[in-house]
């Protein structure tokens, strides 16, 4: 509506992937209230964190996140993974090796090869297991496939 709102925590309804926030508001500032704790312990938790994302997400290499939002009962990735989609490819864009839920560049992928890679997944998980996989990745611009 092109306002400025200023909205509490409350208000909000914030959760997991969702919260009260209108379709296309983009927020401008926020305000944190952290909890206090040990400095040791919160390193601790945060290098448990670190490795746990390195160890599952292929962070070495270019990809375009986290594709698909997990379906009520299940993991996009694991899904993705039980059929046998790991490696598959359009262009350079490539479902990653590590982490079925993730499309990793390993050369010159474009946009439109994301794309059409990402119809072709939703198109196998929904054939197969008649699961219609919701996006994460937001789209902008065109693509000429």
């Amino acid at each position: 509506e092109g306002r400025f709102r200023e909205l509490s925590a409350d208000e909000l309804k914030l959760s997991y992937r969702s919260s009260l926030l209108p379709q296309g508001a983009i927020i401008t500032k926020a305000v944190f209230r952290l909890n206090e704790g040990g400095r040791d312990e919160i390193l601790e938790k945060m290098k448990l964190a670190d490795a746990r994302r390195k160890k599952t997400q292929p962070l070495d290499v270019p990809s375009a996140g986290s594709v698909f939002k997990n379906p009520p009962g299940g993991h996009a990735g694991e899904i993705i993974d039980e059929l046998g989609l790991k490696g598959m490819s359009v262009g350079d864009a490539q479902v990653s090796q590590r982490h079925a839920n993730f499309i990793v560049n390993t050369g010159q992928a474009r946009a439109r090869d994301v794309l059409e890679l990402m119809r072709k997944i939703e198109e196998a998980v929904f054939n197969n297991k008649g699961i219609r996989l919701e996006r994460e990745i937001k789209l902008a611009g065109s693509f000429d496939i």
